[in-house]
């Protein structure tokens, strides 16, 4: 995939003459117009698919400098090369000092705007290599890093940046697969807690027996065959965040448990004595309606209350269809990248594809897709036959097969109904039962769990 320089110059000959150069050099030129053209792509470019602005100075309205400053305030690692008419020296001083990366007087010569870019580039290369390590050492991931324009992603996002600073408590909310845990990790990141532990708890794993000893530590002697303590996931959290993930999970019980010791801050291990201090931040999220949970006596009243301080919702992909082939595009970058393939380009009738798809497994589903996608193809392209998606569509006939009672009259059992179900769903995804729990918004476990039950 050739990389994309943004060109902006008023001047529409000055323009195509500075995109006929970069695309004999081998990249792909992207014209701007005007300042204001360029701030709307760069804003609106969330997957980083442009490489590098190559930016006039004097142009009517924004002119190069406020442009300068508003694409270093959106992105201020993006490498901007300023090439311009203007042989004022207190011009390249000045915009020098603002972050641009090379000043090049017009008329520029094929090989002096080359080597502008490629040392350009390479900063940026190298910025970003800095930054991999730098999130990789410490595992923080901002709402900046974050794939999508959607008004809707766009509205929780302004809602978890504006209470990331604080101590209290989120709910996020939204079906399996939209990326609550990314965000999660994005409101730690932006929080005065980002150098310490984000520690994620899958609360659909833990059974009834094991979640105090999970959660809140044990000492040695509190089973038998036990040779050491265990801190417990509040301790690790200790000064950070810990994500309750599916927190509806949770044992009844034991939420009783838990929201006691998080009003004091403070636990006491499984086989200990003496209270230990905790302090850490709540996050939790769920795909479920935990009000209804309440009502119905699933879910604790208290704990509810405690953790929906602020809820967010997180749209599912459906909502998001202006953000697919970001996300795709950011996807294929990533797993090129990690199969150490050259970066590949995806099809316009692929973009069809998945714009067509309902995503009933959402971010997760098409990630998976097009690292699929990347894996098996060869040469520079995605194409069609190597995007594999399920089926969408369960007919009502296909429902209506679905009976509650046996051929003699009586009742099925519910464990029954549930397996006719997931039968049902494995069917319309190819037996591939990821896709099927994220289809019916359960976990992984539960699909092995009722198939097992059924067939006991």
């Amino acid at each position: 995939m050739r990389k994309k320089l943004l060109i902006v110059d008023d001047n529409p000959v000055d323009r195509q003459v500075i995109c006929s150069i970069v695309e004999k050099l081998g990249f792909e030129a992207f014209p701007a117009s005007s300042g204001e053209e360029a701030v709307f792509y760069i804003e609106k470019d969330k997957a980083n698919s442009i490489a590098l602005v190559i930016l006039d100075l004097y142009m009517p309205g924004l002119d190069g400098f406020e442009t300068l400053n508003k694409i270093k305030s959106l992105k201020p690692k993006m490498q901007v090369c300023i090439l311009t008419g203007s042989t004022q020296l207190k011009d390249a001083i000045l915009v020098m000092n603002m972050g641009a990366a090379d000043y090049i007087r017009k008329p520029a010569e094929e090989e002096r705007l080359f080597i502008s870019i490629q040392n350009a580039l390479k900063i940026s290369e190298l910025d970003n290599e800095v930054n991999l390590l730098r999130k990789k050492r410490d595992g923080r991931l901002l709402f900046s890093d974050m794939v999508g324009y959607n008004k809707g992603l766009q509205a929780a996002t302004k809602l978890g940046e504006s209470v990331a600073s604080s101590n209290n408590p989120i709910l996020l909310s939204g079906e399996t697969g939209t990326g609550k845990k990314l965000f999660a990790k994005a409101i730690h990141g932006e929080s005065n807690r980002s150098g310490n532990p984000f520690i994620a708890v899958n609360c659909a794993n833990i059974s009834d027996n094991l979640a105090e000893s999970i959660l809140f530590g044990h000492e040695k002697t509190a089973f038998n065959g036990i040779i050491s303590s265990a801190a417990g996931k509040l301790r690790e959290a200790r000064g950070g965040t810990i994500f309750f993930d599916k927190i509806e999970g949770l044992p009844l019980q034991f939420q009783k448990k838990l929201i006691r010791a998080i009003k004091s801050n403070e636990i006491i291990p499984v086989g200990g004595k003496k209270p230990v201090s905790i302090d850490i931040r709540i996050i939790a999220s769920t795909n479920r309606n935990l009000a209804n949970l309440v009502s119905e006596g699933l879910f604790d009243e208290e704990l509810h209350h405690f953790i929906n301080n602020h809820q967010i919702e997180i749209p599912p992909l459906r909502k998001r269809t202006e953000d697919i082939a970001d996300l795709a595009d950011y996807f294929c970058y990533k797993y090129s990248t990690i199969e150490n393939k050259p970066i590949m380009e995806i099809s316009i009738s692929v973009y069809n594809k998945l714009n067509m798809y309902k995503w009933p497994g959402n971010v997760r589903e098409l990630e998976k897709s097009i690292s699929r996608a990347v894996l098996i193809s060869n040469g520079t392209s995605i194409n069609d036959s190597a995007i594999d998606l399920g089926n969408n569509d369960i007919s009502q006939e296909q429902y209506s097969n679905i009976s509650l009672y046996h051929e003699n009259g009586k009742v099925k059992k519910m464990k029954e109904i549930e397996g006719e179900v997931i039968e049902l769903y494995l069917k319309r995804f190819r037996n591939r039962p990821q896709a099927a729990a994220n289809a019916l918004g359960i976990g992984l476990a539960t699909i092995y769990r009722k198939k097992k039950q059924l067939a006991g």
